[in-house]
């Protein structure tokens, strides 16, 4: 398919960024970042151990598992208002756990 000048190129552009978005989600699906945690705890280390050190997958990873902790502390907070005590005791932990790990986890640190 030839594209004639400017116009062409522009005709195009719309379809170019729906298949980006596109394989980005698919991308993001496919990413599955894992972590062990002790004592409510998220061992940074071990964030995305399912990945080879230093790879491009391992890279995306971690940049997803910091979306996943800011994402998961906004869930347990929430669950935490609409839940009373006692029964929300583990669901504070959690949060505590996410947040703490979304404010400190630096994706580019090994």
């Amino acid at each position: 398919m030839k594209i004639q000048g400017w116009m062409g190129m522009a005709a195009l552009l719309p379809a170019l960024l729906s298949t980006t978005a596109a394989s980005a989600e698919a991308e993001s699906e496919l990413t599955q970042p894992r972590w062990r945690q002790e004592q409510y705890r998220i061992v940074p280390r071990s964030v995305c151990y399912n990945y080879r050190r230093g790879s491009i997958e391992y890279r995306r990873c971690r940049v997803e598992a910091k979306q996943r902790f800011r994402q998961r502390c906004q869930e347990y907070g929430d669950k935490v208002e609409n839940t009373q005590y006692p029964y929300n005791l583990d669901d504070q932990r959690k949060q505590r756990m996410y947040c703490t790990a979304a404010r400190s986890f630096n994706p580019l640190s090994l």
